[in-house]
Parts: structure tokens; C-alpha cells; sequence
């Protein structure tokens, strides 16, 4: 696969059947950001985005891979 190629997995992070709690929210990005993956795409943001705890799990993964 050529380097133009581009792979985001996008995960669901809304409770859209199970509950997904903050605390496994790292764990479910890091899984999606694995090679080949080159990035991640978080389904619903209307969803969950009032829950502080869940942005902040979001925020903070995404700041610890930041280049």
C-alpha cells in the first residue's frame, strides 16, 4: 500500500446500546489507531458530546499521539 493511501476506522463512542464508559475509550482508540490505521474518526458527536468525562478521554488521547 502506497504512502497516499489513508485508513480511519471510525469507532462509536455514544451509548447507542451498550454503555461505553470513559475509561475504555483509550483502550478503543488505541485499538483503532493500530498500523495500517493512519488516523480515527469518533461516530456521534451529538451524542456524547456533553459528557465531560468522555470529551476529556477523547481530548487527551488525542493529545498523547499529536506529532
Amino acid at each position: 500500500m502506497g504512502s497516499d493511501k489513508r485508513i480511519w476506522p471510525i469507532v462509536q463512542l455514544s451509548d447507542w446500546g451498550e454503555t461505553v464508559m470513559a475509561i475504555d475509550i483509550p483502550s478503543i482508540l488505541e485499538a483503532a489507531t493500530r498500523p495500517p490505521s493512519t488516523g480515527v474518526m469518533v461516530f456521534n458527536w451529538g451524542s456524547f458530546g456533553t459528557q465531560a468525562d468522555k470529551v476529556a478521554a477523547l481530548v487527551d488521547f488525542y493529545q498523547s499521539i499529536r506529532k
